[in-house]
């Protein structure tokens, strides 16, 4: 499956490889011949890329990204998580509940594992579940250039539920509620909805 949002970046490689060929074909001329191949291995490079494979969805509260656990906050109940560029790159509602705000930010592009990250362009998203407010945070790298958020204000989202894309290398933080307590570590690898991040300490129910 490909991620929603990411048909033109298979289209547009795959479309000039196929009238290169074309050109080569009809001018016997390697060189387009060459160009064609090139741009074949780019348009699978972007299906490999911008794959959105089924998830079976883990228990208590699932991580947002794939990738590399950057930073964990018990106090603060934050986690960071590094997305590089072989992961899959949607993401996915670490609980079930109400977007109550998506919000975009501009913002510089430092590297998605530095300290400066928090402050380039991102999109941030406030789920209210059960537990109280949960804020998704996407944020854009050096490579990466553009958030792409599936959600709006006043959706309700499954858990596991895709919530958006960050096209290239980038990084996701989630902030908890004080009910939830963190049970993954700083270097751990994480796959969206399907990795238990969370525990619930304290229910409302």
């Amino acid at each position: 499956m490909i991620a929603k949002g990411a048909f033109h970046w298979i289209a547009i490689p795959l479309l000039i490889g196929i009238f290169a060929t074309v050109a080569s074909i009809q001018h016997m001329s390697f060189p387009l011949y060459f160009v064609a191949n090139a741009f074949f291995l780019i348009a699978v490079l972007m299906m490999i890329f911008f794959r959105d494979p089924p998830r079976a969805i883990g228990k208590g509260i699932v991580s947002p990204a794939d990738g590399k656990v950057l930073k964990v906050d018990h106090k603060s109940g934050e986690l960071s998580i590094f997305m590089n560029i072989h992961n899959v790159h949607v993401n996915r509602a670490p609980i079930e509940g109400k977007v109550v705000e998506v919000e975009r930010f501009p913002g510089g592009h430092s590297p998605a594992y530095s300290e400066k990250a928090r402050k380039n362009e991102r999109v941030e998203i406030t789920i209210m579940s059960r537990l109280g407010p949960m804020k998704v945070i996407q944020i854009a790298g050096l490579v990466a250039r553009r958030i792409v958020p599936y959600v709006r204000h006043g959706m309700y989202l499954q858990k596991g539920q895709r919530i958006g894309m960050i096209v290239f290398g980038s990084g996701v933080t989630v902030e908890m509620p004080d009910r939830v307590r963190i049970i993954v570590k700083e270097g751990q690898k994480v796959r969206a909805g399907e990795t238990s991040v969370g525990e619930v300490v304290h229910d409302l129910d």
